[in-house]
């Protein structure tokens, strides 16, 4: 897997489109990064964890760690053109000595602007943790599965 962390200059949702999810709220865990590191986690991606569908969708399930004094519900976001997914949130900047497991499914249409297919078997996309105010965000690049039959 392949981390990196970026920073985001422009905060602005041009160019992303919402996707519906289901977001799942599970266990507590203590924050694995030093203290002191503000930093969101990157997200834990799955191995299959992003599928191509025969009925033209993309199916997603992952797991995510964010801050446990969030109160809301993390946002999941695509731009199409760069193959690039926001599961996106408010970080605090502070660093957090607990974090929630937040457990993610989407399905959405894999048909971009053009009529043609954004994510095709075998595409690396980068799944970011993106801070709604942030100073950095973090990514995981994974690999999209062919369609299970």
């Amino acid at each position: 897997m392949n981390t990196k962390t970026t920073p985001i200059e422009n905060y602005s949702n041009a160019g992303l489109t919402q996707i519906s999810c289901t977001a799942t709220k599970g266990a507590q865990v203590d924050n694995p990064m030093p203290v002191g590191d503000v930093q969101p986690e990157s997200p834990i991606v799955a191995v299959n964890a992003v599928t191509l569908n025969t009925d033209n969708t993309v199916s997603f399930n992952f797991n995510v760690d964010i801050d446990a004094a969030y109160t809301g519900t993390p946002t999941l976001w695509v731009n199409t053109e760069t193959k690039e997914f926001y599961v996106e949130y408010n970080y605090t900047e502070e660093w957090a000595p607990k974090l929630t497991n937040w457990q993610i499914q989407a399905t959405y249409d894999n048909t971009n602007a053009r009529g043609g297919h954004v994510l095709a078997a075998g595409d690396q996309i980068t799944l970011y943790n993106r801070d709604v105010d942030p100073v950095t965000s973090r990514g995981t690049k994974t690999t999209v599965q062919p369609p299970t039959t």
